[in-house]
């Protein structure tokens, strides 16, 4: 028999800290990014430690991924800034992983499962432009692809329950999120 999801959330939370029964599934969601959808705005769902799941009930490539800033979870860390935009540094050469942000296009029945304090965003699936992801497509295309439904299932501690913030946080989450992916981006760019 394999490893459950609540095992792996009870080896997190005993990491941060917090007993290995002091948490709960605060939320079970079928999330649906229909086509010509935009982007989400970038949050985090939820300022404590906690774990998010996402389960692809069809594939998921082109037609909405989540996208995450990787290691924007460590916002009390040192060198939180230094962590996200140069994952090349002596300080991230441990985590072997030199990217900035992931897009998490995942086959049907995989999943990801990330720590809830990370920006991130569900990325837009086409819009009323007449483009997707750069290319353009007729009305027709949309029904071949249909709606993209995933599993959401979320573990939050029981003393700490999401998201943990009120709307100044929530809005400046959403300007952290577009400055620090805009800046990847650039950095990125211009192959630094």
């Amino acid at each position: 028999m394999g490893i459950s999801l609540k095992d792996i959330a009870a080896e997190y939370f005993v990491l941060k800290g917090i007993g290995a029964n002091d948490f709960n599934v605060s939320q079970l969601q079928l999330l649906l990014a229909s086509a010509k959808s935009s982007h989400q705005v970038w949050h985090r769902d939820n300022v404590n430690p906690g774990l998010t799941v996402l389960i692809a009930l069809r594939d998921v490539v082109s037609n909405g991924p989540t996208e995450i800033l990787l290691r924007s979870h460590g916002v009390d860390e040192k060198d939180f800034l230094k962590n996200i935009l140069w994952p090349k540094s002596p300080i991230c050469s441990e985590n072997n992983v030199d990217e900035r942000a992931l897009l998490a296009s995942i086959e049907k029945g995989d999943a990801i499962i990330y720590d809830c304090r990370c920006l991130h965003r569900g990325r837009g699936y086409g819009n009323s432009s007449g483009y997707v992801n750069g290319d353009e497509y007729d009305d027709g295309e949309f029904s071949k692809f249909g709606q993209r439904p995933v599993l959401v299932i979320r573990f939050d501690a029981t003393q700490t329950p999401a998201p943990g913030t009120g709307v100044v946080g929530y809005t400046l989450a959403k300007w952290e999120g577009s400055t620090l992916s805009l800046i990847c981006a650039m950095l990125s760019w211009l192959g630094l």
